[in-house]
C-alpha cells in the first residue's frame, strides 16, 4: 500500500491510499477517515464490482506510486503509478471527488505513447512458428501474439496475473497458463510458483512448491507425485507458504529413465539474502540435484542432494538454472545468483559435487548486478545471462562476457532493463552429420562420404545435399535424403589426380524458409611411388649375398601411410631381404630410403633373372612395381669402402680406399672407376686384382668448382662375364681459404705501433666470398686496427693488422716553493709599521698591512697542499705492460672460418 498527505486549502488534508484500488478521505481539523462515515473512504476507481468494470476511472489495478504538485492555479495535479502504467489527474481537489460507481472521476491514462509498461514473469515460444508467443505479465494476464515480428499488439488469452506459462512442443495447441493464488488452492506456495515442461517428455510437468513435482494433464486437474521431500525441512510435510526455501528455478535432462522422463532434475531455491536468518530452512539460496529421479514414486521420493556448497553464501535467490544438453548425461550446467558483490555465474561438471565461477575477469565480467535468467545454446556452445542491467554471452568454452544486442537506437535493440527471462527459438530444423572425415582415396577411385540427416522439432521436409566450395573433386554426387531419426546418406566423391580437397556438403531443405547447413569435411586424394633401384643390375656370385641396393620410397600428396615391400620372379633359391623390414615407414612426401639385399643359394640357376620388386598399400588401385635384373655367377667378388663420403676444397684431391675380396677363387682384374650420377671432374681409375684375403685399392678424385657430387665407384671384371659390382658414394667440394704471414712477431715499445703483414689466398682454384676479420688476446691498453674485408678471388690478397700500445705517463711532481725569498718582505712590513707613530700613520700602516697579508697568502697558496690537484692535464698510468702476449687473428666468411696466433712483444 502507498500513502500521500496533500494539503487542501488552510484546515484541510487529502489522504490518498493506492492498494488495489486507490482511496481518497477528505480531513478536516479533528476528524479521521473511516469507511461508511462522513468523512470517509472514497473509491476513485472501482477496478472490481461496478458495472462496467472500473466504471468510474478505467485506471489499472495495483497502485505503487503516488506524487503530486500543487500548481500556481491551486490545483492538484497528481500522478499515480500501478501495474499498468502511468495515470494522471490535472486537479485532485476537484476531479477526484465520487466513490460511486456511476460517477466519473477525471483520471488520463499516459501510457498511450510510452510503450509496454507491462512486467512480464515469463513467456513461452511456440516450436515452429517464430512469431508465436505466449507471456505471463503481473497483474496483466496472459497475453500472446501470432505476429511478435510485425505487430506490436498483443491480446491476453487469460486474465488476472499471469505468472509462469508454456506451449507443449509436440502440440503447440496445448497452452498451458496460470492464475497464482485464486481458488480452488491446494498448498499455500509462492505467488508466481515456477513450473516448466519435461525435455525428454513433453506432456509432463515439473512444479516447484517447498517440493518438486513432476505430473501431466492426464485429467483437467492432472495428477502429480512429490519427487522431493520438502526442501525446507525435509520429510513429507505439506507446504505452508512460510518456506524460505521455495522453489524459484527448475531445469530437468540428461538420461531418460523407464518412463521416458528426465532422470536428472535440478531446483532452485529462494533467498534473503545476508541480513535474514530465515526460517528453519536457514536463509535459503540453495541448490539440489537429484541424478535419479525414477526412484519417486509409490510413496517414495528421490534424493535431492544438497550442492549448493560455497556458492552462496550470502544467500541471494537461485534464480535461474539451465543444463549444457551437449553433456547427455546432465551434469553440466550453469546456476545464476542475484544480489550483489558475489559471483552471479556458476558452473558444475559434475551435478554439483564442485562448483567454477563462471562470472568471468577483467573486462570480460559480468557487471556486479542482479543475474535473474540464464539460457544455454549447446549447439553452438554460448550462454546466455539476463541480468538487471540487460543480456550477456559468452562461450561455455571459458567465461568471457559481453552485451547482447546492436546498439541504442538501431533495429533489434536491447533496452538496458531487467530481464528476467530469455527463451531460444528452436523452429524445426535439421543437423547434417558426417562421420568419416576426412575421408582418403587413391587417383580414380569412388568412395562415399557417410553421415545422417537428423531431424530438429518436428522437420520433415526432404534435404538436398550437393557439394560446396572450392576445389571440388572432379566426381561429387548430389543425393536428397528425408530426415530420420536419424537417416543415414552416402555421398560419392571421387578424383583423377593427387590433390587435397576441403569443401561443404551443404543441405537445402524443400522447406517453405528453404533452410540451409552445411558440414565441412576433408577428401584427400593420395598416391605413393617405390624408386627406381641403385643400382639397376646386380652380380651375384652363387651362393652369396649382392651388394647394397638403394630403393626409395615416396608418398605424394597428403600419403602417411606403411608400405609392404616384396620380390616377384626370383630365381630358385634367392630371397629379398628389405631394411627396415616390413612394413616400411610411414613414407610420406619427405621420402622414405629402404635398402634391398638379394640372397642366393649354392643352387641358384646361374643365370640373369629380371626380377620384379613391388610396393603394396591397403586400399590401393594396385601395387607399384620396378625391375632389377639380378646375374648369377659362378665366381666373382666383393667391394668394400671404407670412406663413402669424401669433402675436399675445389682443385683439391680425396682420395677414396677401400678392399676387393675374390669369391670363389676369382683371379681376373679389375678395373675400378667413377660411373652414374654426378662424377668429379677428375678421377683416376685404377685396376687391381682381387685376393681372398682382400685387396686393398685407393682412387683419386678432385673437382674444379664447389659441389656437392653423388656417383658410385663401379668395379667392372676383366673376366669373360664382365662381373661387376657398384657402390654409391658422395663428394663434397668447397671453396675455402688460407690466412698467413711471414712474420709473426713483432717487438714495439710501450707507445708503439705493431704491424703484421698478412695474405688471404684461396684453399683451391678460387675463394669467391668476403672474408671479415676480428682479433682477440690484446693486452691492456692495446687496440686492434683490422685489416678492412678482403675477397681473395683466384689470387692471394694482401692484409695488414696494426696493434698500438700505449706509452705510460709519470705522476706529476709539485715545483717546491723558496719561502726565505718571501720572509724578509713579510718581516719589513712591521718593520716599517714601527717608524710610524701619529694616529693618521696608524691608520694608514693598518691598511697597508691589511694588503700585504692578502699578497702574501696569495702566493703562498700555491706551495700549500691538502690534495685536491690543480684540474686539466693527462692523468697518470703505467701504459701497456712489458711482456709477450699472443694475439688471435680471426678470419670469418659465412660458415668457414680460421685463426692465426701472432706474438706481439712490448718493452
Amino acid at each position: 500500500m502507498h500513502w500521500a498527505a496533500i494539503p487542501n486549502g488552510p484546515s484541510a488534508t487529502d489522504v490518498y491510499a493506492g492498494a488495489v484500488n486507490l482511496f481518497k478521505c477528505t480531513l478536516l481539523g479533528g476528524t479521521t477517515c473511516t469507511e461508511g462515515t462522513t468523512p470517509g473512504w472514497l473509491n476513485l476507481t472501482h477496478v472490481y464490482g461496478c458495472t462496467p468494470t472500473a466504471a468510474p476511472a478505467h485506471v489499472h489495478p495495483d497502485q505503487h506510486g503516488i506524487a503530486f504538485m500543487i500548481a500556481s492555479s491551486g490545483k492538484d495535479v497528481m500522478y499515480f503509478a500501478n501495474d499498468g502504467g502511468i495515470y494522471r489527474a490535472l486537479d485532485g481537489f476537484m476531479g477526484l471527488n465520487t466513490g460511486s460507481c456511476s460517477g466519473s472521476n477525471q483520471f488520463d491514462s499516459l501510457n498511450q505513447n510510452l510503450g509496454s509498461m507491462t512486467q512480464f514473469v515469463s513467456f513461452s515460444l511456440h516450436p515452429t512458428d517464430v512469431n508465436t508467443v505466449l507471456g505471463g505479465t503481473q497483474d496483466n494476464g496472459s497475453p500472446a501474439t501470432s505476429r511478435v515480428t510485425t505487430n506490436p499488439q498483443w491480446k491476453n488469452v487469460n486474465a488476472g496475473d499471469g505468472g509462469y506459462n508454456a506451449i507443449i512442443p509436440s502440440s503447440p495447441a496445448d497452452w498451458f497458463v496460470s492464475n497464482p493464488d485464486v481458488p480452488p488452492r491446494g498448498l499455500e506456495i509462492e505467488f508466481y510458483f515456477p513450473y516448466i515442461l519435461d525435455p525428454q517428455s513433453d506432456h509432463a510437468l515439473l512444479i516447484g512448491t517447498c517440493r518438486v513435482w513432476r505430473g501431466g494433464p492426464s485429467t483437467s486437474l492432472g495428477s502429480y507425485i512429490a519427487l522431493s521431500n520438502n526442501l525446507e525441512v525435509g520429510g513429507s510435510s505439506v507446504c505452508t507458504g512460510g518456506e524460505v526455501n521455495q522453489v524459484r528455478a527448475l531445469a530437468a535432462g540428461g538420461p531418460k529413465d523407464s518412463n521416458g522422463f528426465s532422470n536428472v532434475i535440478y531446483a532452485g531455491t529462494d533467498g534473503l539474502g545476508p541480513l535474514n536468518t530465515g526460517g528453519a530452512g536457514g536463509s535459503g539460496g540453495r541448490v539440489f540435484v537429484t541424478t535419479n529421479a525414477a526412484a519417486a514414486g509409490a510413496g517414495k521420493t528421490a534424493i535431492f542432494s544438497d550442492v549448493t556448497l560455497n556458492i552462496n553464501p550470502n544467500n541471494y535467490p537461485i534464480s535461474s538454472i539451465a543444463i549444457d544438453t551437449s553433456d547427455a548425461s546432465g551434469q553440466t550446467a550453469y546456476v545464476t545468483i542475484m544480489g550483489f558483490g558475489t559471483p552471479h555465474v556458476w558452473q558444475t561438471t559434475n551435478a554439483g559435487a564442485s562448483w567454477a565461477d563462471f562470472s568471468g575477469t577483467g573486462n570480460g565480467a559480468l557487471p556486479d548486478a542482479p543475474a535473474n535468467s540464464v539460457l544455454v545454446d549447446s549447439a553452438n556452445g554460448t550462454i546466455f545471462v539476463g541480468t538487471d542491467v540487460g543480456v550477456f554471452s559468452s562461450s561455455t568454452a571459458s567465461p568471457n562476457w559481453s552485451e547482447v544486442g546492436p546498439s541504442s537506437g538501431a533495429s533489434g535493440f536491447l533496452p538496458n532493463v531487467p530481464v528476467t527471462a530469455l527463451r531460444l527459438f528452436n523452429g524445426p530444423d535439421y543437423q547434417i552429420t558426417v562421420n568419416d572425415s576426412p575421408l582418403i582415396l587413391f587417383p580414380g577411385q569412388i568412395r562415399d562420404f557417410n553421415g545422417f540427416v537428423t531431424p530438429l522439432n518436428g522437420y520433415s521436409s526432404t534435404v538436398d545435399l550437393t557439394c560446396s566450395g572450392s576445389p571440388l573433386p572432379s566426381t561429387c554426387s548430389s543425393i536428397s535424403v528425408t530426415p530420420g531419426d536419424p537417416n543415414p546418406f552416402a555421398l560419392s566423391v571421387g578424383n583423377n589426380s593427387v590433390q587435397d580437397f576441403n569443401f561443404d556438403i551443404k543441405g537445402v531443405g524443400t522447406d517453405p524458409a528453404a533452410i540451409s547447413h552445411t558440414a565441412p569435411v576433408t577428401l584427400r586424394v593420395v598416391d605413393f611411388a617405390v624408386g627406381i633401384p641403385q643400382p639397376g643390375s646386380v652380380d651375384i656370385v652363387q651362393g652369396a649375398a649382392s651388394q647394397p641396393i638403394s630403393i626409395q620410397l615416396s608418398g605424394l600428396g597428403s600419403f602417411t601411410d606403411f608400405i609392404n615391400l616384396s620380390c616377384n620372379r626370383l630365381p630358385a633359391g634367392a630371397n629379398c631381404n628389405f631394411d627396415p623390414p616390413n612394413p616400411v615407414g610411414p613414407v610420406s612426401s619427405n621420402g622414405f630410403p629402404v635398402t634391398l639385399t638379394v640372397n642366393t643359394s649354392s643352387n641358384t640357376p646361374l643365370a640373369t633373372t629380371n626380377v620384379t620388386i613391388q610396393g603394396d598399400v591397403s586400399g590401393e588401385n594396385g601395387p607399384k612395381t620396378q625391375n632389377l635384373d639380378v646375374r648369377v655367377t659362378s665366381d666373382g667378388f666383393s667391394m668394400s669402402i671404407t670412406n663413402s663420403a669424401l669433402r675436399a676444397v675445389d682443385g683439391g684431391t680425396a682420395t677414396y680406399t677401400g678392399t676387393l675380396t675374390a669369391i670363389n677363387g676369382y683371379n681376373s682384374s679389375v678395373n675400378i672407376n667413377c660411373n652414374g650420377g654426378t662424377i668429379p671432374s677428375t678421377c683416376a681409375p685404377v685396376a687391381v686384382t682381387p685376393s681372398a684375403s682382400g685387396q686393398p685399392f685407393s682412387l683419386d678424385v678432385s673437382n674444379t668448382a664447389a659441389a656437392n657430387l653423388s656417383f658410385n665407384l663401379q668395379a667392372v671384371g676383366s673376366d669373360p662375364a664382365t662381373f661387376t659390382q657398384t657402390l654409391p658414394v658422395t663428394f663434397t667440394v668447397a671453396q675455402d681459404f688460407t690466412l698467413a704471414t711471414s712474420a709473426a712477431s713483432q717487438t714495439v715499445q710501450a707507445g708503439g705501433t705493431a704491424t703484421y703483414n698478412l695474405t688471404v689466398a684461396p684453399a683451391g682454384h678460387a675463394f669467391d666470398s668476403s672474408i671479415s676479420f676480428t682479433c682477440s688476446g690484446l693486452p691492456g691498453l692495446t687496440q686492434c686496427s683490422l685489416p678492412a674485408p678482403a675477397t681473395p678471388g683466384a689470387i692471394p690478397v694482401p692484409v695488414t693488422l696494426m696493434i698500438t700500445t700505449t706509452a705510460p705517463i709519470a705522476v706529476l711532481q709539485r715545483q717546491g716553493f723558496i719561502y726565505a725569498a718571501w720572509l724578509p718582505a713579510f718581516g719589513m712590513t712591521f718593520v716599517f709599521a714601527g717608524f710610524l707613530n701619529s694616529d693618521s700613520r696608524r691608520k694608514r700602516v693598518a691598511m697597508y698591512v691589511a694588503i700585504g697579508a692578502i699578497l702574501l697568502l696569495t702566493v703562498l697558496q700555491p706551495a700549500c697542499g691538502g690534495g685536491g690537484g690543480s684540474g686539466g692535464g693527462p692523468q697518470p698510468h703505467p701504459g701497456t705492460l712489458a711482456g709477450t702476449y699472443t694475439v688471435t687473428l680471426h678470419a670469418t666468411s659465412g660458415a668457414q672460418s680460421h685463426t692465426l696466433p701472432l706474438t706481439l712483444i712490448v718493452q
